[in-house]
């Protein structure tokens, strides 16, 4: 299926290449929106009031008498798995943008390299 160096790829490689960028793209568009929801989350969490009471920081909920203290679990949590998705996700996207860069390459060798089910199951 892989065309000789110098020469114009086949047609049957184009159609396999551009299913690849297809594919890879939609992905990156996934993790770009997976991105944009925990940058949400985390403006969420910032935005329930942070405020410092007696000393420690705490969250005001609206509730009388009820405030949360940033080391709570519910807190700690949410700003935690935020904060390791969104490590996944920009390792997700730097690797999508190298294999859409080796397909549009035609670059075979380097696509065979990239796969991987592991990423697969990342993104």
């Amino acid at each position: 299926m892989a065309s000789a160096p110098g020469q114009p790829p086949s047609p049957q490689l184009e159609r396999v290449l551009r299913s690849i960028r297809t594919m890879v793209l939609v992905a990156s568009i996934f993790a770009i929106l997976s991105v944009i929801l925990d940058f949400v989350l985390l403006g969420a969490v910032a935005s329930l009031g942070i405020r410092s009471a007696s000393g420690v920081m705490s969250l005001n909920l609206g509730i009388p008498g009820l405030t949360l203290s940033l080391a709570s679990a519910p807190v700690g949590l949410a700003v935690t798995f935020s904060v390791i998705f969104l490590m996944i996700d920009f390792t997700v996207i730097a690797y999508a943008t190298r294999i859409c860069s080796a397909a549009d390459r035609g670059d075979v060798t380097a696509l065979k390299s990239y796969n991987s089910l592991g990423w697969a199951i990342a993104a």
